[in-house]
């Protein structure tokens, strides 16, 4: 019996081995899922707000309030339609799943598992000389923060001197989640009605617990990376002057998570050169990679 102990002991410590190495860095990709994908309507909806561990609300990333009595009614500012279009392309985690029939176009969201979750639909405005199109959903659809997406064009909005609170390529220097005071990056400016984008990929990589940290959300990452893919090599150029920073063609860490703490924990992280966003098994204190950190800010 005793023998039978020091075997099946032996055959665990072989197991635990074999499990570390599976998550080393010089195997990454043995712990990756690449067909996983994240419910449609979590993600539209982190477009329009980002929320914190408990669904609270953190900070706008599309779209202002219609009506100060419903914050969920938000206009988006437009130069045109096909801006708006593709605003709302982007928004739709899964492009197959968009019918169009002329401009006007029908988004089936579905959930993790592929169920179904109602319709977006994307309607013209007719003959109003302001609004551009409606994004509005069916009523088995609820979402929290978002019940009515009007685009209008942004030539109608009053004209008030306003400009970017900073400008492309500025450094800021904030705290950062674990590197301290470091200098932020301005990717994107601010015009009104559209967020500019403030930046932090981190010098350090970390295998964080399971929860939010404060990462990038999916959206956010998504959109970060869309921006940057566009000039990536200038990006590149300077983000090798920002001190604090190191942008690779590797992952980073966002804060969406699935499972359950210690048992069974996945965080999704995203290749910011081509927009790769896989999830991550995480466990054994692997794997280690670099995070992502967003602000947005306004016009002033």
């Amino acid at each position: 019996m005793k023998k039978l102990y020091l075997i099946l002991f032996a055959y665990i410590l072989v197991l635990g081995v074999l499990s570390v190495t599976s998550c080393s860095k010089d195997n990454p990709h043995q712990e990756m899922d690449t067909t996983f994908k994240s419910n449609d309507l979590e993600l539209f909806q982190e477009y329009f707000v980002k929320t914190d561990s408990i669904g609270q609300f953190v900070q706008r990333f599309y779209g202002e309030p219609l009506d100060p009595t419903d914050t969920t009614k938000l206009t988006v500012p437009v130069d045109n339609l096909e801006e708006a279009q593709i605003l709302f392309q982007n928004w739709c985690q899964c492009s197959d799943s968009i019918k169009a029939t002329g401009h006007n176009m029908v988004y089936y969201p579905t959930d993790e598992n592929g169920k179904k979750l109602g319709t977006i639909t994307f309607s013209v405005a007719q003959g109003e000389e302001a609004k551009v199109a409606d994004i509005t959903f069916s009523p088995d659809i609820n979402l929290k923060y978002v019940s009515h997406i009007v685009f209008i064009r942004r030539d109608s909005l009053p004209d008030e001197g306003q400009v970017s609170q900073y400008h492309f390529g500025d450094f800021v220097q904030k705290e950062t989640f674990l590197d301290g005071v470091a200098d932020w990056v301005c990717i994107r400016e601010a015009v009104r009605g559209r967020k500019g984008l403030l930046i932090y990929v981190s010098n350090k990589t970390i295998y964080p617990q399971y929860g939010k940290y404060g990462f990038a959300s999916e959206a956010e990452a998504i959109e970060v990376s869309r921006v940057m893919r566009e000039d990536w090599d200038n990006f590149v150029t300077i983000f090798q002057q920002a001190k604090g920073n190191r942008l690779s063609d590797y992952y980073y860490w966002s804060d969406k998570t699935w499972g359950v703490p210690l048992i069974s924990y996945k965080r999704k992280a995203i290749v910011l050169k081509t927009g790769v966003f896989d999830l991550w098994e995480c466990w054994w204190r692997q794997p280690y990679l670099q995070y992502l950190q967003v602000e947005t800010f306004d016009v002033k």
